[in-house]
């Protein structure tokens, strides 16, 4: 189950990226020095340096106790130093101190799917996703919550999610990728073939894309035009590996969504 949930996790799309030190509903810190040091730990996650921006979050924490920005902030270079349990504690404080907050809510769904939790996800996207609007937080909390339920082999509830959030923004490109790539796993390949070589180019996503028709073709048994797409992003070493990976993703998925 682990090599599954490895492979599935190469190929579904989480919509949006989260962004390092994203802001939460306080805004600013108050003080002048703290507001200067979560801009310089801001800036230090976006050049790279993910220690220093560490431990200019902690200092605005210990200058503003609660302050929601330097959790967020502090949970994205904690990701991005490679300790995503630790991530997932900023999260989780931050969730308890604003828990009405779509921006910290989405940032701790997505590090509970990141760790494998996805019935845990599931539960706090689905309060989002019942008060979703149309903007692109929206869009991503339904988006996330069909990747919850594909993570956990339940397919058909998972298209009925990415309908339900293109029924809200047609347009959205993630939500057409993961319902293609849902339907390629539940037995559906060629219809999740047609839908992703219809999407229009998008830089965000593209490579995406790429992966999720790759899966839909091999589902559909033509393994050389899948290999031919994933060797545009993969070299030869690892192509082979994630060729590997899904073939054993196929079967295994196709078979937990039947009856």
């Amino acid at each position: 189950m682990r090599r599954t949930l490895a492979a599935l996790s190469l190929v579904l799309a989480l919509g949006a990226c989260a962004s390092g030190g994203p802001l939460g509903p306080s805004g600013m810190p108050s003080s002048r020095e703290a507001a200067l040091n979560l801009q310089l730990a801001n800036a230090a996650l976006a050049g790279g340096s993910a220690e220093d921006a560490i431990q200019l979050y902690q200092t605005v924490q210990a200058e503003e106790p609660g302050s929601i920005p330097a959790m967020l902030g502090l949970a994205a270079a904690q990701t991005a130093s490679g300790d995503p349990v630790a991530a997932l504690a900023s999260y989780q404080e931050a969730h308890r101190l604003a828990p009405d907050d779509r921006i910290v809510s989405l940032g701790l769904a997505r590090k509970l799917l990141d760790l494998d939790r996805a019935g845990e996800a599931e539960t706090l996207l689905r309060s989002l996703a019942g008060t979703a609007g149309t903007g692109p937080r929206d869009v991503t909390a339904w988006n996330m919550l069909g990747v919850a339920l594909d993570r956990q082999g339940r397919h058909g509830e998972a298209q009925t999610v990415y309908r339900s959030g293109l029924a809200l923004a047609p347009a959205s490109i993630p939500l057409r990728n993961n319902l293609a790539l849902s339907m390629a796993l539940s037995g559906d390949p060629r219809e999740a073939i047609e839908i992703l070589q219809l999407l229009p180019p998008s830089p965000g996503i593209a490579k995406r894309v790429r992966h999720n028709l790759a899966v839909a073709l091999l589902a559909d048994g033509d393994e050389p035009a899948a290999r031919e797409l994933l060797a545009q992003d993969l070299a030869a070493a690892q192509l082979d590996a994630v060729m590997e990976q899904l073939r054993v993703l196929q079967p295994v998925q196709t078979a937990q969504a039947a009856p």
